[in-house]
């Protein structure tokens, strides 16, 4: 027979993404459980990348290739703070995020009014 597929909105799709969001996490995410990842994989992103609105790499599994990550990661990881996001967007995100300590300094620049070209506007 063929192999299973996880039906996205299932409830292993949502452990499946809460077991690699608390591997990344760690404790941190402890308070996040199975049921709140569905709720904003599902209904707050729409199975969908928060920024690129990117499905996943499989039809028959959308969630697949996306990623729950902290928005701002020097808040919490709870449901507020929390984005999905495609491999490669995660990376970059990450990157950008970890440099600076919270958002992507671009994010950070247009928050407190910096133009493009430095200037405060």
């Amino acid at each position: 027979p063929p192999p299973e597929v996880t039906p996205p909105g299932s409830l292993s799709a949502w452990k499946r993404m809460h077991r690699l969001f608390r591997l990344r996490e760690g404790a941190a995410a402890s308070a996040l459980d199975v049921h709140a990842v569905g709720c904003v994989v599902e209904h707050i992103w729409g199975s969908r990348s928060s920024l690129s609105r990117a499905a996943g790499q499989k039809p028959q599994d959308p969630s697949t290739g996306l990623l729950l990550a902290r928005w701002d990661v020097s808040k919490p990881p709870e449901l507020w703070n929390l984005v999905l996001l495609t491999e490669e967007e995660d990376r970059v995100h990450a990157a950008a995020s970890h440099a600076t300590g919270s958002l992507p300094q671009p994010l950070l620049d247009m928050l407190q009014g910096v133009g493009a070209d430095g200037a405060s506007e």
